[in-house]
């Protein structure tokens, strides 16, 4: 994710909601398919994080309908 900086930002500062990227990708890396770079194909790796997104997802909305 490619962030420009804040007008009259002067040298390096962490975006304020930087966190939430931080966070997803640690998700992600939790799959691990994810964690290797088999894949020959940007749309194959792209399609492989898509799948993880949903798996987290789902579980997260099953966690919350529990009879």
């Amino acid at each position: 994710m490619i962030v420009a900086k804040l007008a009259g930002q002067i040298g390096f500062q962490v975006p304020p909601r930087r966190w939430v990227v931080e966070r997803t990708l640690s998700w992600i890396s939790r799959c691990r398919h994810t964690v290797r770079d088999d894949e020959r194909r940007p749309e194959h790796h792209a399609a492989i994080v898509q799948w993880s997104m949903i798996i987290i997802m789902t579980r997260r909305l099953a966690r919350h309908h529990r009879p």
